[in-house]
């Protein structure tokens, strides 16, 4: 009987690879040219720790559309993960590629049968292309997706316009975080109030026995860490979208997580209270508004009367942001852990 062998490649030598990727970070295309003459499998090499390959480096380097086309015409594997589960497509954004070397990708995936890449791919944090080209600040990349990744791919839960509004906060820039919140559909997530959950894999994603939770964001939970950040602008601009909502969650943090000290803050939480009181105090004010004689102290002190109890007003913040007691990790978990009494204080 005729014995068939299978040809076994021989791992490169850690040193090679290490010289091959260091001449493609510094984007020498004559010396990568050289190395793949002599040794054409290089184009699929990866590193031993990162798994970051050729062609990921590539994408982010000097000359990256030369060397990528180098690279693909030597067989480099457009499907290839990292250790994180990066494709090169999430990688290039990850690192803030230039809009040209996405749409290469992109371009070479499309002409295959079965896609390569799609824009639902995620890494192992569950991150899609476009919450890593928000962590990457790269503003040019960013608006380049916005308007060429369809509205479902967007929507999908790895890319998520509050997963995206949350990295963007993540920044602390605060003229990046405004940029972001340019976006129609970031804007429209929050006009809705919207909340979104997905579930999070602690251990290996593949394993069926891997722990898994809920993680949920919520535009509370947004506005929450624009607070901690200090950014005031980005808050300012969440107000001018949703008045209501961000007066109610400022006031419900403030009062439950933290005491609002800053006269900022307490700006905003007094016109939740003037808000929660319209309804009640509406028609003194018409007394007051009269201009007759001895009827305006009267219709302030009725009106003072009126005012509900802090703890009412408390109540409406936390039922106007649905009841989730917004956590330190930008999250958000069913129970609360603070009551507030009719007294004006807290108890856990």
């Amino acid at each position: 009987m005729k014995k068939y062998s299978r040809r076994i490649s021989t791992p490169f030598d850690s040193t090679l690879v290490k010289a091959f990727h260091g001449a493609i970070e510094q984007g020498d295309l004559d010396e990568v040219r050289a190395q793949l003459a002599a040794q054409p499998r290089l184009a699929n090499t990866k590193e031993v720790k990162t798994g970051v390959t050729s062609l990921m480096k590539s994408s982010v380097a000097p000359n990256a559309i030369a060397l990528m086309t180098l690279l693909r015409q030597q067989g480099a594997n457009l499907a290839t993960r990292d250790a994180t589960r990066r494709t090169v497509l999430l990688y290039a954004c990850t690192c803030g590629a230039e809009p040209a070397t996405v749409d290469l990708l992109w371009s070479w995936s499309s002409l295959r049968p079965s896609p390569d890449l799609r824009w639902t791919h995620c890494d192992s944090n569950h991150d899609g292309a476009m919450v890593l080209a928000v962590r990457s600040r790269n503003v040019a990349l960013l608006h380049h997706l916005w308007s060429i990744v369809p509205i479902s791919a967007q929507s999908n839960a790895s890319n998520h316009s509050l997963k995206q509004l949350k990295a963007a906060i993540s920044t602390n820039d605060e003229d990046f975080i405004i940029e972001v919140m340019s976006n129609p559909l970031i804007q429209q997530a929050v006009k809705d109030e919207d909340e979104f959950e997905y579930e999070y894999w602690v251990d290996d994603w593949s394993s069926s026995d891997a722990n898994t939770h809920d993680i949920k964001i919520t535009v509370a939970c947004c506005i929450k860490n624009a607070i901690d950040a200090n950014l005031r602008r980005v808050v300012d601009l969440f107000e001018r979208i949703n008045p209501g909502y961000t007066h109610a969650t400022l006031f419900y943090y403030c009062h439950t997580m933290q005491p609002c000290e800053s006269a900022e803050w307490s700006d905003f939480t007094s016109r939740y209270v003037w808000e929660s009181s319209q309804d009640i105090v509406r028609p003194a004010l018409l007394v007051q508004r009269q201009w007759l004689p001895g009827l305006v102290p009267l219709g302030h002190h009725i009106a003072s009367y009126l005012m509900p109890l802090m703890a009412q007003v408390y109540k409406r913040a936390q039922i106007r942001i649905n009841d989730f007691e917004i956590s330190d990790d930008g999250g958000s978990s069913y129970d609360g852990f603070y009551s507030y009494s009719e007294d004006g204080g807290y108890s856990s």
